[in-house]
């Protein structure tokens, strides 16, 4: 009895010790995973904290942000080139379209006035044109119409043409940025390498001005918003019934 009140009392002493093993453990993988979170914390800081002397204390926090912000501005160089070589080819297709379009508003214009001059001299309305017949107010509708997108499209084509000649200035920049960022991943490493932390610095420097260069396309890729410029063969133009008899009159004495 008193062997087996032993035994009992020793594996109750093993299953204290256990308990109070796996606490502990507990408590400790713990607090290891709240110092990896503030590790990693620490390491993405904005660009604004990493100072001199910042990097020199976390030269390693430093490299993994550095690593990871020239990661990203190499992808950001990558998705630009893509939405500008999309853009371009947009521009491209949009400027022949529009000169197509505006070549038949004029022609339609020319032909639109003269059939308008003569039933208005003859008195002979209604008009038939294209194999329809036009009454003189729909007549008129028609060449304010045709007047109005080819107006449009003279100040459209002018804007994409613009845009066909910027936008393969860009791409070769981008491959320029590239290349720097490549270099600059190289020069972090050896610094990070030899501990050289004057390197380090300098290279933070280079970085935020990589993003800033980067950003500039961005923008510049943004302003090139075509996507916001009528349709060259848009139905929906709106009439400035103010100026009407006046506009039928620049039109009809073309």
């Amino acid at each position: 009895m008193k062997t087996l009140g032993k035994t009992s009392a020793n594996c109750l002493v093993l299953v204290l010790a256990i308990i109070a093993i796996l606490i502990f453990a507990g408590v400790g993988i713990e607090l290891i995973r709240k110092q990896i979170q503030n590790r990693l914390t620490s390491t993405h800081q904005p660009i604004t904290e990493w100072t001199p002397d910042r990097i020199g204390k976390d030269p390693v926090g430093y490299m993994i942000w550095a690593s990871g912000q020239l990661d990203s501005l190499d992808q950001r160089c990558v998705s630009e080139a893509i939405r500008l070589n999309a853009k371009l080819s947009e521009t491209r297709n949009r400027i022949e379209y529009s000169r197509e379009a505006l070549e038949l508003q004029e022609s339609d214009t020319k032909a639109l006035a003269v059939a308008y001059r003569d039933a208005e001299a003859s008195a002979a309305w209604p008009v038939l044109f294209r194999n329809r017949s036009w009454e003189k107010n729909d007549l008129e509708d028609e060449l304010l119409r045709l007047d109005s997108l080819s107006k449009a499209n003279h100040e459209i084509i002018p804007v994409l043409e613009k845009s066909e000649v910027a936008i393969p200035l860009i791409l070769p920049q981008l491959k320029d940025r590239r290349r720097k960022i490549s270099a600059l991943k190289i020069r972090v490493q050896t610094a990070r390498d030899i501990v050289d932390i004057s390197g380090l610095t300098s290279s933070y420097v280079e970085i935020t001005a990589e993003a800033e260069k980067i950003g500039n396309y961005s923008s510049a890729v943004q302003e090139m918003q075509l996507g916001a410029l009528p349709a060259p063969d848009s139905t929906q133009v709106r009439i400035d019934q103010s100026r009407r008899e006046t506009v039928l009159k620049e039109i009809l004495n073309k």
